[in-house]
């Protein structure tokens, strides 16, 4: 998970992402954004695994909101221990390390700008296209997935119901 006001609220954070992390959480909340954010975060687990993020993102007033996200956990290198066929220990190998990362560019907005009426004014949507790669030792993987979300405004800029489909 990513953002500590999200971490904090315990993941449920669908329908009050109206931040920078909109972008990770709900790309609807995009549309809820003014002027410009930056988000960075440094994690430090243990035994050298590290975890970056980075969002940021752009309100284009009555034209929604763009975002740009980069996840990034890796190994770092470590030495890797060889196994014999019979499943013995096999003595120290060489370096190993592995990686995962995601670079994602996502929009929101409100239907109301599109479609006149008071249910799509208070309609808000988002989408997020997400190239995802790993790597461990010599094998590398990548793949591509695509996050939907929804926001619909119960109380004026105060109350939201909201729907995400991730990572399809």
């Amino acid at each position: 998970a990513v953002g500590a006001r999200a971490v904090a609220m315990g993941e449920t954070f669908t329908a009050v992402a109206d931040d920078t992390l909109a972008v990770s959480w709900n790309p609807a909340g995009l549309a809820l954004t003014r002027g410009w954010g930056l988000s960075t975060t440094h994690g430090a687990w243990m035994e050298g695994v590290n975890h970056e993020v980075g969002a940021a993102r752009l309100s284009l007033k009555r034209a929604g909101g763009l975002g740009l996200s980069f996840n990034y956990l890796g190994t770092g290198s470590f030495p890797s221990q060889l196994e014999t066929a019979s499943g013995g220990y096999g003595g120290p190998g060489g370096n190993i390390s592995a990686s995962d990362m995601a670079l994602g560019l996502a929009y929101g907005q409100r239907l109301g700008r599109w479609i006149p009426g008071s249910f799509f004014k208070r309609t808000l949507l988002g989408v997020k296209a997400t190239y995802l790669s790993q790597r461990a030792q010599s094998l590398k993987a990548g793949a591509a997935s695509f996050d939907l979300g929804s926001l619909f405004e119960l109380k004026k800029k105060s109350a939201y119901l909201g729907l995400v489909l991730l990572n399809a």
